[in-house]
């Protein structure tokens, strides 16, 4: 198990005895999870999550990178960069890129005929 619970206890500005408060458990508890003499049973481990704002496979470390934000293969790194902050913006931003994309794609297809515009959008 990989747990990242001292990465997101220190990118939360925490010490282990304010997160031990936090979560009603013994400072001790919260240094052997970190030293990984023993692990968070699936109740504090989903408290964890929540206090947090992650999901349990981000938190015990199963994956890096989550499997359906992962770009395909025909994605370049700008086009993933893209999609990244796409999803990262509240919905009038995501309005804006869409339509900033379509205005650009329809300036890039003057001159196809009309099917082509079709199939592109």
């Amino acid at each position: 198990m990989n747990l990242k619970l001292r990465e997101y206890r220190e990118r939360s500005g925490l010490t282990q005895k304010q997160l031990a408060r936090e979560i009603k458990k013994a400072v001790g508890t919260i240094q052997s999870w970190e030293a990984g003499d023993s692990y968070p049973n699936a109740e504090a481990i989903c408290l964890m999550c929540d206090f947090f704002g992650t999901d349990p496979n981000d938190f015990l470390g199963w994956y890096d990178e989550h499997p359906e934000d992962r770009p395909s293969a025909s994605v370049t790194r700008d086009e993933a960069a893209l999609i990244d902050n796409y999803r990262a913006s509240p919905p009038e931003g995501r309005e804006f890129v869409a339509r900033a994309a379509m205005m650009a794609c329809g300036q890039a297809q003057e001159g196809r005929d009309s099917s082509s515009e079709a199939e592109a959008v």
